[in-house]
């Protein structure tokens, strides 16, 4: 089954955006935890905001759309959003000029460009900004999906890293706390052994800290590989 959903500007061109119903059908099923995320569409061409903001909201819970620059400012400084859908061609500033959204720290978002004009030197000054993605109008919604799609997942994964890494640090604890002279030549012994792979003894009574010393003496782990390694192994098996 094929829909096709045509844009008209006041300028009366018109902007086709055609999709796969089974494929966006998926795309709404696959990951619930989309939900957490919200999004914020930059269009000045009306039907492309209803459009990009129905297809969104199957997606996201919080979906706004405006038409300027000017007003997705005004919208970022009030919420955080972890994805802008912005149009480059825009009255008054243009999407390329919105320094903002690619230069504060806080509320940092991946941002997916949208043009009409196949321009290479723009498409690079995009990409140089930090744009994740640049999608040439007119195209099929399951292309920007799937861009989408790709953004979200590896926010997803970035926020699964962080909070094992948080995780893990909060549960591995190896600080020792003294600084007499037997506690200074234990950490300096924890150190010598922690890139090792010998095995270790250690010996003391109940309540001395054996735990702690014996997780000093492991090897430091990568979360991050740690994580990659899990996710491989499962694909694997999938297959």
């Amino acid at each position: 089954m094929k829909m096709l959903v045509h844009s008209v500007s006041s300028n009366n061109n018109h902007d086709e955006i055609s999709m796969s119903h089974s494929t966006f059908s998926s795309a709404v099923e696959s990951n619930a935890a989309y939900q957490a995320f919200s999004v914020l569409v930059v269009d000045d061409e009306v039907g492309m905001q209803t459009v990009l903001k129905k297809a969104m909201s199957k997606l996201f819970s919080k979906v706004d759309a405006v038409g300027s620059i000017e007003e997705a400012e005004v919208l970022r400084c009030k919420n955080h959003y972890d994805l802008i859908i912005l149009d480059i061609n825009l009255p008054g500033r243009d999407g390329i000029e919105w320094e903002e959204a690619f230069n504060d720290p806080d509320k940092k978002a991946d941002v997916i460009f949208m043009t009409g004009y196949a321009d290479l030197e723009i498409a690079i000054k995009a990409l140089k900004l930090g744009a994740t993605d640049f999608i040439l109008k007119p195209f099929n919604l399951d292309q920007m999906l799937s861009s989408v799609k790709r953004c979200m997942d590896k926010r997803l994964n970035e926020r699964m890293q962080y909070a094992l890494q948080r995780d893990f640090n909060r549960r591995i604890t190896t600080k020792l706390v003294g600084g007499s002279e037997k506690t200074k030549q234990l950490k300096q012994l924890m150190n010598q052994f922690a890139p090792s792979r010998a095995s270790v003894l250690i010996e003391g009574e109940s309540g001395t800290g054996k735990e702690l010393v014996a997780r000093g003496c492991m090897r430091p782990v990568n979360v991050r590989d740690l994580l990659y390694q899990l996710t491989a192994g499962q694909f694997h098996q999938s297959y």
